[in-house]
């Protein structure tokens, strides 16, 4: 496995592990028994879906120098780290309002950046694919 694979595979686990960590900081007593596999359920399907893309762009990009492999990761790479500023920023400071709302918003949230991320990087492994097999030999 590649390094930029053990990034994809760090940030498709990683982020829903980092999501129930914060649901133990933010509900604290109130934690019911089936909240944490539940957050981690719900964080870690677009994560697998962003992982699976990642994962065929990365076949797909040959870019010597690693450009077309970075941009293949950003499907997975980009809405984890989003998401686990946004856990981790609701864990330091909770809305005390409505605890849950981003356990249960935030998952949609992520289907729609893993699915804008993975237009995104497949234009740009397109281009990065484009320009290297224009190049002179």
């Amino acid at each position: 496995m590649t390094n930029y694979g053990k990034y994809n595979l760090y940030a498709m686990l990683g982020m829903p592990i980092i999501a129930a960590l914060a649901s133990i900081i933010v509900f604290g007593d109130d934690l019911l028994p089936g909240t944490i596999p539940f957050v981690f359920g719900t964080n870690l399907a677009p994560m697998l879906i962003g992982g699976l893309v990642s994962a065929l762009l990365l076949r797909f990009a040959t870019k010597p120098g690693g450009r077309g492999k970075f941009i293949a990761i950003w499907p997975t790479l980009v809405p984890a780290a989003v998401a686990a500023l946004w856990y981790i920023g609701g864990a330091i400071i909770p809305n005390n309002t409505d605890a849950g709302r981003e356990y249960f918003a935030l998952p949609i949230y992520l289907v729609m950046g893993v699915v804008a991320m993975s237009i995104m990087a497949l234009i740009g492994c397109l281009v990065v694919r484009s320009s290297d097999s224009s190049a002179p030999a």
